[in-house]
């Protein structure tokens, strides 16, 4: 199980940040409505596995980016 670690992670990141950001937006647009939860729970079941396949894919790139940050700029 411990290969299937630098996936799980992310997916669980995406999932996560596609909640907080579609009922973010959804009650941006919205406002506090009755029907708040169920468009921002149908909001998320489109927008999540967009997420999350957006950050598989663009998760070696992002890895890099982050070590170039680290080691050039951060580095003590």
């Amino acid at each position: 199980m411990a290969k299937l670690r630098p996936y799980v992670f992310p997916i669980v990141m995406a999932s996560m940040m596609s909640l907080i950001m579609s009922g973010i937006v959804t009650f941006r647009n919205l406002g506090p409505t009755p029907d708040f939860l169920i468009t921002w729970l149908s909001a998320w079941v489109f927008a999540g596995p967009i997420a999350v396949t957006g950050v598989l894919l663009t998760r070696p790139l992002v890895q890099r980016i982050s070590d170039v940050i680290c080691d050039r700029f951060l580095a003590a």
